[in-house]
């Protein structure tokens, strides 16, 4: 539930036709909010089927590559990485995840996966360190190599 506040949204209601008003305006934010969650918005736009990554009209044949990097960032980047690692049967060479929050405990705890705790709104050290170990890592990248970026909200 994303409106706290649902009962006290109903009782400003003067009446039961605006009681049931409000309790449908609510049911439709709710509704909105839910469709706008990232694992929603990423389950219409990437799919996973034998062995192959579709992302809208593309598909990658994981067979193709040697390697495969997960490099996420911005407010959504750990909802949106845990969605991701669910659904994907390949192991990431390297994994970097980029975040304002503190990492959550359910993400991996893994030799290849680089967390940075980053400044928001405004960029600190720990975003620049972050944009340099993703730039290195795209620099030593080859066509071997797939790069899979998950960016949510101004990043």
């Amino acid at each position: 539930m994303f409106v706290k506040n649902r009962s006290s949204i109903v009782k400003l209601s003067r009446n039961f036709s605006e009681e049931k008003i409000l309790t449908s305006l609510v049911d439709i934010v709710e509704f909105i909010l839910e469709q706008a969650q990232p694992r929603n918005l990423l389950s219409s736009f990437i799919s996973f089927s034998d062995d192959k990554l579709v992302i809208k009209d593309d598909s990658y044949d994981l067979n193709s590559y040697e390697n495969f990097y997960l490099i996420s960032f911005g407010k959504a980047s750990q909802t949106m990485s845990r969605w991701f690692l669910e659904r994907f049967t390949r192991s990431f060479s390297r994994i970097i995840l980029v975040s304002p929050d503190d990492q959550i405990s359910d993400l991996p705890d893994l030799d290849n996966f680089h967390f940075h705790k980053t400044g928001h709104p405004k960029p600190d050290q720990n975003s620049l360190d972050a944009a340099e170990e993703v730039i290195s890592l795209l620099k030593e990248s080859t066509s071997k190599d797939l790069c899979i970026f998950l960016i949510s909200g101004g990043g």
